[in-house]
């Protein structure tokens, strides 16, 4: 005996979409697929071109002397930043004060979204191979934002689904 079970696409989509956007509003509340706070931001020193962060962010860091400056053998202009990302991205994006949220632009998790639906199942991911490796990188370096808390699935599930599945007995 098997049983065979049917959920209605429409509410499949439905349910994929509040995930979709519970998992971007837990990110941007420094959560993890857990509802744990992400971890923090390298204090590590490193190294970029000059012209890869905004003359703002530049302008800051440069004038808190959270800078140095050299060229390099083909005369371009790098800094490295003394308390690293940390302050790279407190100086980008101020308004944020430090916390860890995975949204230094936006785009990777505005990327994120229902990307296959089928019978009976459905696929969240990214649109755009390059935030899909943004993604990757972020969990990989243990921060995994890509889910959300079993109990906040459940309640969405039910509130989705609910009634909504229809079960066979097939013989």
């Amino acid at each position: 005996m098997k049983l065979k079970v049917t959920i209605p696409k429409t509410s499949l989509l439905l349910l994929a979409k509040d995930i979709v956007n519970t998992i971007h509003d837990n990110t941007l509340a420094g959560k993890d697929k857990d509802g744990k706070p992400f971890k923090k931001y390298s204090s590590n020193p490193f190294a970029m071109p000059s012209g890869a962060a905004t003359k703002r962010a530049i302008d800051s860091l440069d004038k808190s002397g959270g800078l140095v400056w050299f060229t390099t053998k083909d005369k371009a202009k790098w800094v490295v930043i003394k308390d690293g990302y940390k302050a790279l991205k407190t100086a980008l994006r101020p308004g944020d004060g430090g916390k860890v949220n995975l949204s230094l632009t936006g785009d990777m998790l505005n990327d994120m979204d229902v990307i296959a639906i089928g019978t009976n199942e459905v696929r969240i991911g990214f649109n755009r191979e390059e935030n899909a490796q943004k993604a990757l990188w972020n969990i990989e370096n243990d921060r995994d934002f890509f889910g959300i808390p079993d109990s906040e699935f459940k309640r969405l599930t039910k509130k989705h689904i609910g009634d909504g599945v229809k079960i066979e007995v097939i013989k």
